[in-house]
């Protein structure tokens, strides 16, 4: 029999979240949000009409999106987290 613990140290997943990485998170997060808002007050201010044009780039964005989603749904099972 051969020594595997070589072998799961190298693909093991290191979990070091430092404090200035869930900063960088958190403004993530905050500007995410500000720009969603943001988008809300141009469409009404866009009016009816505004709002009918920007539809279709809201439904590829959103089908963009599944695809990512699914994609990482995909992937996640090959990545063990210990």
């Amino acid at each position: 029999m051969t020594n595997n613990s070589n072998n799961n140290n190298a693909t093991e997943v290191k979990r070091n979240l430092r404090s200035r990485h869930i900063s960088m998170i958190a403004i993530g997060g905050c500007i995410g949000s500000g720009l969603f808002m943001t988008s809300g007050q141009a469409i009404q201010s866009a009016g009816a009409w505004g709002s009918y044009r920007s539809l279709p780039m809201y439904r590829a964005y959103g089908i963009f999106l599944n695809d990512i989603f699914r994609g990482n749904g995909n992937i996640s099972p090959y990545i063990r987290v210990i």
